[in-house]
């Protein structure tokens, strides 16, 4: 009996277990980000630039780390880049620092930024893997 279904793995395509681990990292860092920022005015006015960094960092880190193809790494960091920034603005919503509205955009913003960097990360692990496998046997 055979089947046409490709068997699944934690080292296909996507991977909510990494996907979760790397959002919890980026969302302790969101997290502390709207802390500081709560009790510094000027860290206030950095914490929109600083948390799409941290969702483009976190997603490049998704890209890096997976080994499936370069659409499952994409996905990987738009939830891991969505779901960080989500974390940083619903304390700030809690702490009544942002309006309701930037859960929703702010983690849009987040999502984007965490795809260009998990791109990014496939980038650079296509070329450390082309740079590592060129053979000197020739």
């Amino acid at each position: 009996m055979t089947t046409s279904a490709k068997p699944t793995s934690a080292n296909s395509a996507f991977s909510p277990a990494r996907a979760g681990k790397l959002i919890a990292g980026g969302g302790t860092l969101g997290i502390a980000l709207s802390l500081v920022a709560h009790f510094s005015s000027s860290a206030r006015s950095v914490s929109g630039p600083a948390g799409a960094f941290v969702a483009l960092v976190f997603g490049l880190i998704y890209g890096v780390i997976s080994p499936g193809p370069m659409g499952g790494a994409a996905l990987g960091g738009a939830l891991t880049g969505a779901g960080s920034a989500f974390a940083g603005i619903l304390v700030g919503f809690l702490i009544h620092d942002e309006p309701w509205m930037m859960l929703v955009a702010g983690s849009l913003g987040g999502a984007v930024a965490g795809t260009i960097g998990a791109l990014i990360g496939r980038l650079i692990r296509s070329w450390r893997r082309a740079t590592t496998d060129v053979s000197l046997d020739r």
